[in-house]
């Protein structure tokens, strides 16, 4: 096989397996440090071996890629709010969706409490009365911002993390 093929698969590996163990980035990346190091010795001095070191560095960036991409994700400026009576100003982004007397959409926050902010949100809105809100509208609603609750039993779909994949951290009713 190519050197591209093979690179490529040791990254696309080190994805896969970032999603099933957990490891600290910080560890990642000085494991990552120490066999570049290693790699350039390696080519100063023509180790024959040296090619499995890259290919471990190429497996090592895909976990650190995925890591940091969690991080990243994990990361949220509503966890403040959380809990709390908040008042929220923002955009609905998506067409919502009428079950029964319940209306859901997502709502692209422009202001919470008159704080500047740029998040989404899942809202959930329960009302006898017919609620007429379309793509695009700016609304203004009050109530308390809640955590996403995980599966209730192993193996069941998980909501948190689809939502979690859209941007989307808190709910709110």
């Amino acid at each position: 096989m190519s050197f591209i093929i093979l690179t490529t698969l040791a990254y696309i590996l080190g994805i896969i397996l970032a999603h099933f163990f957990i490891i600290s980035y910080k560890i990642i990346f000085f494991i990552l440090l120490f066999i570049i190091i290693l790699s350039i010795s390696g080519i100063i001095f023509s180790w024959k071996r040296n090619f499995i070191l890259i290919l471990l560095g190429f497996m090592l960036c895909g976990i650190l890629i995925f890591n940091l991409n969690l991080l990243k994700i994990s990361f949220d400026p509503l966890k403040f709010f959380t809990g709390k009576l908040a008042i929220l100003n923002g955009q609905i982004i998506d067409f919502p969706q009428k079950k029964e007397e319940q209306t859901s959409f997502i709502l692209k926050i422009n202001k919470i409490n008159e704080q500047p902010q740029n998040s989404l949100i899942k809202v959930f809105l329960t009302s006898k009365e017919q609620l007429n809100f379309s793509y695009g509208d700016l609304i203004s609603l009050k109530g308390i911002l809640e955590d996403i609750p995980p599966p209730k039993f192993p193996g069941d779909f998980n909501y948190k993390k689809y939502l979690n994949y859209q941007g989307i951290k808190q709910i709110i009713y």
